[in-house]
């Protein structure tokens, strides 16, 4: 059972779309449980374009989308991944409704439906809603539309009661609900307490990259345009607040950042559309442009530092993390096919491709030790001391004083060392086995 048995900080949500897949295929089922994701979050992202644009233009602006998308996938299955579709269709819902004045009560359910889902996904994840839902709540204030701000309340909790009440009524009945909420809201208000200078250095990071420059400028334009400008402020502070959410951890996780891409839609759109409406002579022009960006855009596929990842043993030729193949190599040289290893790094993929059992299921898992009460801290050391692993394989960013202190006192033995130089936060995996 998540949480009760199993450590982990992700939402039980991930979990259910993970079950889903497993029933589907053991082998590939979570594949297609992604691609349904997917292609659900490339069908708003075409209909928020044709908001504005014709066919030819949207079908453009969501081949930029995806070109995007794949430079920051990394190795799928993240939870930023299950979150695109809903925060899409909240931006397509958002858009529709203060642009254009439509809105239903299915939009307004699944608009909930879609807050419940990342609640239960990761909460850093709801920034669009807590923008958007705040701007409506203002307009509706302004004009004195009450009637109409009940309606849309009511019918928001009916949408995220229908994924919430579930979820926690299947941890209740599991009497895992205190353990579900040391886990996800605890641990991750202690994982999410970095640095300031931390987070600021995560915050340049993100802000750095070009697509969000050039949507930000493209917002900024319109606003300096007068267009809309209540509308284009609104969204440009639903992405800086997204930018700060997402810069909390103070971690730089290339995953992290596709929370960002379907607040770039529109403002892709929107240009195109005053583009093709200013200059409308000039329409081999625009397409040519469009399309040339498109294709550079696709070179930030070579920057990815993760490559394919594919759930097969053969990995020395599946997966061109160096790391991880030295890592793999270690303990299959070090090990027998029986031993038990434990992993504290964020590289439980070692269990899979070295065929060894972590010697604890509990804590196959670990996030970095020194953000978690000192309580989870002890727990930890009991489950190691209960069942010795033949070989750790330590993160020195996740070790701890105790932790030291057991490595000394059961006589480990550090035999390698494999380090990736990183200018950020380079990562250096100490190898110790037992005597």
């Amino acid at each position: 059972m998540p949480y009760k048995d199993i450590f982990d900080h992700k939402g039980p949500f991930l979990y259910v779309l993970n079950s889903l897949g497993h029933i589907l295929s053991p082998a590939c089922g979570i594949w297609f449980v992604e691609l349904i994701f997917l292609l659900f979050t490339v069908f708003f992202a075409y209909k928020t374009a044709r908001l504005y644009c014709n066919t030819a233009l949207s079908c453009l602006v969501v081949t930029q989308f995806i070109a995007t998308l794949a430079g920051y996938f990394v190795t799928g299955n993240t939870t930023e991944e299950y979150a695109l579709p809903f925060i899409m269709f909240a931006v397509y819902v958002f858009i529709d409704y203060f642009q254009n004045g439509n809105i239903s009560k299915l939009r307004l359910i699944g608009f909930g439906f879609g807050f419940g889902a990342i609640c239960m996904l990761r909460p850093n994840m709801i920034s669009v809603w807590v923008v958007f839902c705040l701007a409506v709540f203002i307009s509706c204030l302004i004009k004195k539309s009450y009637k109409e701000l009940l309606s849309f309340a009511l019918l928001f909790l009916l949408g995220t009661s229908c994924i919430i009440l579930p979820l926690l009524l299947w941890l209740l009945s599991e009497h895992a609900l205190k353990a579900f909420w040391d886990c996800y809201f605890i641990f991750n208000f202690n994982y999410a307490s970095a640095p300031f200078a931390g987070r600021v250095i995560v915050l340049f990071t993100f802000l750095l990259q070009y697509m969000l420059l050039i949507c930000l400028s493209i917002v900024v334009y319109f606003i300096i345009q007068k267009k809309s400008t209540a509308f284009h402020w609104i969204y440009l502070a639903a992405m800086l607040f997204s930018l700060l959410m997402l810069s909390m951890s103070g971690f730089v996780f290339r995953h992290y950042f596709m929370v960002m891409l379907p607040l770039f839609v529109y403002p892709c759109a929107a240009l195109l559309a005053h583009l093709h409406k200013k200059h409308p002579s000039q329409k081999l022009m625009i397409y040519s442009c469009t399309i040339i960006f498109i294709i550079c855009s696709t070179a930030t596929l070579s920057l990815v530092p993760n490559g394919p990842f594919y759930l097969t043993s053969e990995y020395t030729k599946n997966t061109s993390d160096p790391m991880l193949r030295e890592m793999i190599d270690c303990v299959k040289d070090n090990t027998e096919p029986t031993d038990e290893i434990l992993i504290c790094a964020n590289y439980c993929a070692v269990y899979r491709f070295s065929e060894r059992r972590p010697s604890t299921i509990k804590y196959m898992f670990i996030p970095p030790l020194d953000r978690v009460p000192q309580e989870m801290k002890d727990d930890y050391i009991r489950e190691l001391s209960r069942n010795k692993p033949r070989l750790i394989l330590l993160e020195t960013f996740y070790s701890f004083p105790q932790l030291e202190t057991f490595l000394k006192e059961n006589h480990y033995e550090k035999i390698s060392t494999i380090e990736r130089p990183s200018p950020l936060r380079p990562i250096i995996v100490d190898i110790y086995t037992a005597p």
